[in-house]
């Protein structure tokens, strides 16, 4: 069995290297955690093999084609989680002026919640939080795991999977809707709506339109005619032919102008949700941030939809 001798200088272990181990930790692959932090694989692996000599323990051991962290790698990975929160909490400033504060701020969503909710909140910002930056990535389907590596400070999304051990609250509740065509023919009773052609939303893969499982629990599936890579062209796409496409109230009164928008012919409620980490639940910046993400979403939410 190989030896690891812990080295004299373990003290100098920065919390970037404990992210980066979690990280391994946590998507058990190297070259997926190079992916997700931004590094080169070899970066990846030279501070494994650093903190390997610091904890005297392999930390990852091969299983299959992937690896699996050690009993101890599990343990030094929840302490490290500890100790980052601590040492954030710490150095924390216990006052917030949002005209004076300077930051950079992460947001993890999708195209609904871009379309709907960061323009308001980008007023709001500018108004009054000028030197606050924002910084948006997209969360498809993994905007849990993104928040607890770190990789964005809060997430909007309609998703309640994956979050035990996160703050969320409720932001809005939207349900879905039809657009056609204004010339399209026929009824959109369920037996209209099922004989049509579909325009859908699956994001190269990376998302499945959350109405599809809805539909499939009632026994029911579509025909798709045009799977679309972004909804930001569905309007485009709909214009002029008899297909329909389902998506929800908010977004078809922002980018739907002049088409037909109807209640979907089956009875839906999507509440998007805001979730966040104890890494920053208690930071002002971030309260602050959370109330004004909020605030916009009431507003949406107070405001017309169509009928």
């Amino acid at each position: 069995m190989e030896k690891f001798d812990a080295e004299p200088g373990h003290l100098a272990t920065d919390f970037a290297a404990l992210r980066l181990l979690a990280t391994v930790a946590e998507l058990r692959s190297f070259s997926r955690a190079a992916e997700a932090l931004g590094l080169h694989q070899s970066t990846v692996s030279y501070t494994v093999d650093r903190l390997r000599r610091v904890f005297a323990d392999p930390l990852f051991t091969r299983e299959g084609r992937g690896i699996r962290p050690t009993a101890r790698c599990e343990e030094i990975v929840a302490g490290a989680e500890h100790l980052i929160d601590g040492f954030e909490a710490l150095v924390r400033p216990a006052a917030f002026d949002p005209a004076t504060a300077r930051a950079l701020v992460t947001v993890s969503c999708n195209h609904y919640e871009q379309v709907l909710v960061l323009p308001g909140l980008i007023r709001h910002l500018r108004a009054h939080a000028p030197g606050v930056r924002l910084r948006v990535i997209p969360s498809q389907a993994s905007g849990h795991e993104q928040l607890r590596r770190g990789a964005c400070d809060v997430l909007m999304s309609p998703l309640a999977r994956d979050a035990e051990g996160l703050y969320v609250t409720r932001l809005l509740t939207d349900r879905y809707v039809c657009v056609t065509d204004p010339a399209r023919p026929g009824a959109l009773d369920m037996e209209g709506y099922l004989a049509a052609g579909h325009v859908v939303t699956g994001y190269g893969g990376g998302w499945k339109p959350l109405f599809l499982d809805m539909l499939a629990a009632r026994g029911h599936g579509l025909t798709i005619a045009v799977d679309l890579p972004n909804s930001g062209s569905i309007a485009e796409t709909i214009r002029g032919t008899d297909l329909v496409a389902t998506t929800l109230s908010l977004l078809a009164c922002a980018t739907c102008a002049g088409l037909t928008v109807r209640p979907a012919p089956f009875e839906t409620e999507l509440p998007i949700r805001l979730y966040w980490t104890e890494r920053t639940h208690a930071s002002p910046l971030h309260a602050w941030l959370r109330s004004a993400v909020a605030d916009v979403a009431r507003g949406l939410e107070a405001g017309a939809r169509p009928a």
